[in-house]
Formats: structure tokens, C-alpha cells, sequence
């Protein structure tokens, strides 16, 4: 069995990274997007932490970077892949259960603005696609809503 520091090594991968992402949607579904340190929209994230799970980690980041309290979290997916010599595992969460007292840019999620990273794009995207599929099959199953 292959543990992570054998597949590191392995794959010659400096480190593996551990992320967490959130998608934060208010009620008229707009995602929340904060800028990164190149002033590219994306979504709230944050590394693994030491001694804490990644759901630890996003909130208390979420708490100490932003002064977003986080409610109910919703486990949406995780992906991977290499970048800058890293291998990086990405988890995928959900919530619309949120307070906050700042205010942030809200946008509608199938019309991101340009200047959004490319991995927010994709996160986004396949969430609205997936919403999109589960809508379906609720009326295939359901019929008409109205």
C-alpha cells in the first residue's frame, strides 16, 4: 500500500498540499469571491492547518482572514493535480449557512467576472452544471414543479 510520502517520492513531488475551498451562495444564488494576492477573483480557501481536520481549517480561516462565521458545511467533491512542484488535493465544500458584518462581491455563478482564477471557474462551473442535472432529475422523477 502506498502512503502520501511514498507517492511523493515517487512521483518526484516536492510536498502534497491539502486544500479547502468553499463555495458560499446567498439566496438570489450569487457565489461570494474574495481577490487573492494577484487581485484575481476566487473562491475563499485555505491550507490544511497544523492539528486540526480541513473542515477545522476552512472555518477558522474563514473566521480569522475574513470574519465569516460558517454554519451547516455541505462535503461537495475533491479533486487533484501537480502545480509548482506540489501535488495538491483539493476538497470541494458548500454552504449558504453564513454571517457577516463586512461586505463582499457577489456574483451570479454561471457570469463570473474575467479576471477569476481559472480553478474558481471550474469549481463554480461544475457545481452549477451539478444543480443543473439534479433539477432534471427531480422533474423526470417528480414531474412538473408547478
Amino acid at each position: 500500500m502506498n502512503t502520501s510520502k511514498s507517492l511523493i517520492k515517487q512521483f518526484n513531488y516536492d510536498t502534497l498540499v491539502s486544500k479547502a475551498h468553499l463555495i458560499i451562495m446567498n439566496q438570489d444564488g450569487e457565489v461570494l469571491l474574495v481577490k487573492n494576492e494577484e487581485g484575481a477573483y476566487c473562491l475563499p480557501s485555505t491550507e490544511l492547518l497544523p492539528k486540526t481536520t480541513l473542515e477545522n481549517s476552512l472555518r477558522k480561516t474563514m473566521e480569522d482572514k475574513w470574519n465569516i462565521d460558517i454554519g451547516t458545511l455541505t462535503l461537495l467533491g475533491a479533486d487533484s493535480g501537480y502545480t509548482n512542484n506540489h501535488f495538491e488535493l483539493n476538497t470541494i465544500y458548500y454552504t449558504e449557512d453564513y454571517f457577516t458584518q463586512k461586505t463582499f462581491d457577489m456574483f451570479d455563478a454561471e457570469s463570473l467576472p474575467i479576471a477569476t482564477t481559472q480553478q474558481t471557474k471550474d469549481i463554480v462551473a461544475a457545481y452549477v452544471d451539478g444543480v443543473k442535472v439534479q433539477f432534471m432529475n427531480y422533474l423526470a422523477l417528480h414531474g412538473d414543479i408547478y
